[in-house]
């Protein structure tokens, strides 16, 4: 079977704000779930106040133009690792081959030069947990955050 197609563009928080709403008005159970948790109401809000031009940020899209996610890159502060982040649609699932593919080779790039990538992920989130763990991630114990329960988890190099 031929992979589907799906292309990757870096994330113009402008340029994308209809392919953002887009996406906040067709996301995904858990990433709905760990936005709330996080006191996010919109996505395009939580983007523009989250992610800044100096990070890797991308976009995914299908042969037809429907965008899948968004992903990338966030620096906390003066931490050495970085926080890693994904937020789908629904249309995501029809490609999860090729994005697990597309992003185990983004990770190995932002590992060439982070020895750490991390952040939180809802125990409900079950789609981004297994993403996850084919991309090498472990996880630490449960923990609430607002109400529900999170776990950290680690890339490392």
């Amino acid at each position: 079977m031929a992979a589907k197609d799906v292309k990757f563009y870096r994330l113009d928080i402008k340029e994308h704000r209809a392919d953002i709403q887009y996406i906040n008005n067709n996301i995904r159970f858990g990433d709905r779930i760990e936005l709330n948790a996080m006191g996010h109401t919109n996505l395009y809000v939580a983007i523009k106040n989250g992610a800044s031009s100096k990070d890797m940020n991308f976009i995914a899209f299908n042969a037809i133009g429907t965008p899948l996610c968004i992903f990338g890159l966030t620096t906390i502060g003066s931490e050495n690792g970085r926080l890693i982040w994904c937020i789908g649609s629904n249309d995501l699932d029809k490609y999860s081959r090729e994005f697990i593919l597309y992003s185990k080779q983004i990770i190995g790039k932002w590992l060439e030069t982070h020895d750490l990538l991390y952040n939180y992920v809802s125990v409900k989130n079950i789609k981004s947990i297994r993403w996850l763990a084919s991309v090498g991630a472990t996880f630490g114990e449960p923990f609430l955050i607002n109400g529900e329960l999170f776990k950290l988890f680690t890339i490392r190099r």
